[in-house]
């Protein structure tokens, strides 16, 4: 049995805050027959926040929109590393990623611990990354990976049930609709925010390249970016020499798989309702990390600026009021000891992250001082020809520079390795964090104050 600290949903003696998750579990298992609510675990590769459920005009997704209705939208969630293989890694395990592959082994992975608590477990899509140390570990006891159907040009006319993501939800449904005597934990990857992933024609006509309206930066911004925190393969220096017409075209791209995404979960939403399964389940919509649409010269993800860190993060669950928004710091590490939390569920002890039901019930309560990101950098002389080597050399422990941030409601704070190349940002001044205040005599209260958050970790930061 997984070692465990009580569930804030039954400590009704803890304090006020958290008396109401016990009442939200009685209510839920007054209303279904199973005595914890079902989960369906939406991820979303590589989808960043620049969608119409959080008020961008890029992209219009009325189904995320309508989910958001239902539930609390999070407008400052964060993912641990904006990455894909890392970033599912923490949120499956509830680790932080300066825990070492010699911890994971004993993680308890979020699918192994709601099956030990008499849940049906069960992947569609891409849930955990096809490779790395957690494709070894992680198990559901049903797992479907991406259909991956052979579509050619010609069947650009399919209808949206032949694509990926249309598949996925479809057999997610069929999951859903089997009868079983216990609740379910469904996981639903839909990846086709992807780059690479062809989508029907209907929604790249629905986004046009020539009506892609591209940001203008300040043209001296880029020199107070360090050069560790470009020496990616994501900011090759032939992104610079891309006309606007191939930008358009990349954007637009991105537009069209975007709003592809948003229309197949309107499917799976449909089912919610028309199997009226709102009354005992708990829906968690998330990104695995940002996207970056060439801010600061970046055309991915891997940076450490808001585009990459920053993730859509919505919850709907029984007895939680919709159509709110937090305001509040929260993190992929939060995402596994809140869905226990929510289930009734104690939280493992092994977990790192804070379980964030309190804000399902008042949004805008006081939280966590601080959002932690990092990601890696090859030492200088170091060739890495892609992302998965990186990230293989970290996992063995080889030397590479860390970069890390700390995010707090107002600032961003970066060091590359030591406090002599680092990033300063006022994100209330400067949303675009364009403006490196690493120098400026005004900023040194806040600078010592950052840097001490970032010393502290996360423990210090952890809402009291």
């Amino acid at each position: 049995m997984t070692p465990a600290r009580k569930s804030s949903l039954g400590a009704v003696a803890v304090v006020v805050a958290f008396a109401w998750p016990a009442a939200y579990s009685a209510d839920l298992a007054a209303q279904t027959e199973s005595p914890r609510p079902n989960v369906i675990f939406i991820t979303l590769d590589d989808m960043n926040d620049k969608i119409s459920a959080y008020g961008s005009d890029l992209v219009r997704t009325p189904q995320i929109e309508r989910l958001a209705a239902r539930g609390v939208r999070f407008d400052r969630a964060y993912c641990q590393n904006p990455f894909c293989m890392p970033s599912r890694t923490s949120f499956l395990s509830g680790r932080r990623p300066g825990t070492l592959q010699k911890e994971l082994r004993d993680a308890a992975w979020m699918p192994h611990y709601f099956r030990e608590q008499g849940y049906f477990t069960a992947a569609v899509g891409k849930v955990v990354h096809s490779v790395g140390f957690a494709s070894t570990q992680v198990e559901f006891e049903l797992t479907e990976g991406d259909p991956k159907p052979a579509l050619s040009e010609r069947d650009r006319d399919d209808p949206d049930a032949n694509f990926n993501g249309g598949r996925v939800v479809r057999r997610t449904i069929e999951l859903m609709e089997q009868p079983r005597d216990r609740p379910f934990f469904i996981a639903v990857g839909l990846k086709e925010p992807h780059s690479g992933w062809r989508v029907p024609a209907k929604y790249y006509e629905a986004y046009p390249p020539e009506k892609v309206v591209l940001r203008e930066e300040p043209a001296e911004h880029r020199k107070d970016i360090p050069a560790v925190a470009r020496a990616w393969d994501q900011t090759r220096p032939e992104h610079d020499e891309w006309t606007d017409e191939q930008k358009r075209k990349r954007i637009a791209d991105f537009q069209a798989r975007y709003a592809y995404t948003d229309a197949q979960l309107g499917v799976l939403l449909d089912a919610l309702d028309r199997m009226k399964l709102w009354e005992n389940t708990v829906v968690l919509l998330v990104g695995d990390h940002g996207m970056h649409f060439g801010e600061h010269g970046f055309w991915g993800k891997r940076s450490l600026f808001e585009e990459s860190c920053r993730i859509p993060l919505i919850v709907a669950a029984p007895g939680v009021r919709g159509g709110r928004v937090s305001p509040r710091l929260v993190e992929h590490i939060d995402v596994y000891p809140t869905l226990a939390d929510a289930c009734g569920l104690p939280v493992p002890d092994s977990i790192e992250g804070t379980s964030f039901v309190p804000l399902l019930k008042d949004p805008e309560r006081p939280w966590k001082k601080a959002a932690f990101t990092q990601t890696e950098r090859p030492l200088p002389g170091q060739t890495v020809e892609n992302p998965s080597e990186a990230q293989r050399a970290l996992d063995e422990e080889k030397p590479q520079v860390i970069g890390r941030r700390v995010r707090t409601e107002r600032y961003a704070y970066v060091e590359w390795g030591d406090e002599k190349t680092a990033q300063l940002y006022d994100l209330e001044a400067d949303s675009h964090e364009y403006v490196n205040f690493i120098g400026s005599a005004a900023h040194r209260d806040v600078l010592a104050e950052m840097r001490r958050l970032l010393k502290g970790g996360w423990k210090a930061a952890a809402p009291k």
